[in-house]
């Protein structure tokens, strides 16, 4: 909340752990979004450059659960987001467990994401309030219906494929797997 008032994003940092078997945090870091650089990975060189902002939170936990903020850095060295855009920083944006039942509902009645975009606007009295972009909404309904796709589903759908291809000589198909190897898009 801190951030969203001030209007800056927030990204997560280095983590330590007690016992990385368990996964139990010792050391978690919070950064300002605008800290460091994002490098072009195979060429090394910088894609772009952020404001390397130094402003962050160390929170030390103890083996017991319990939180302390070791280190704060307040300062700042860029101008912060107006009101009027804050709702669309990244850190701020949250597809609810509530909004993601209505956008489950709206879809499998059949809704197009742009109207349910439309809907939730209303029904919160403007877009700036909805706490996420159109874009997040998509992924998210991308994400859910990825979820959905059981393994027969697709097995199904592969049978099928290979029976009118061995029916129909002239007949192609190819199929692309995510890294999950869950069946993402179908051409034939």
């Amino acid at each position: 909340m801190h951030a969203f008032k001030l209007g800056f994003s927030v990204r997560k940092g280095r983590t330590l752990y007690h016992d990385n078997e368990k996964k139990n945090i010792r050391l978690k870091d919070f950064y300002c979004s605008k800290q460091g650089f994002k490098n072009n990975e195979p060429s090394g060189e910088v894609a772009y450059e952020r404001a390397d902002c130094k402003a962050m939170v160390r929170c030390n936990v103890s083996k017991d659960g319990e939180w302390k903020i070791t280190k704060l850095v307040v300062d700042h060295n860029h101008d912060f987001v107006p009101p009027e855009q804050r709702h669309l920083l990244r850190s701020m944006r949250k597809v609810t467990e509530a909004k993601g039942g209505i956008i489950k509902l709206m879809v499998s009645a059949g809704i197009k994401v742009k109207n349910i975009w439309s809907y939730l606007g209303e029904e919160v009295g403007g877009y700036d309030k909805v706490g996420i972009t159109m874009k997040d909404m998509h992924n998210y309904v991308y994400v859910e219906k990825m979820k959905s796709i059981e393994a027969g589903d697709a097995q199904s759908l592969v049978n099928e494929l290979q029976n009118r291809q061995a029916q129909d000589s002239m007949f192609y198909y190819s199929v692309q797997l995510d890294q999950e190897s869950r069946l993402t898009n179908v051409i034939h």
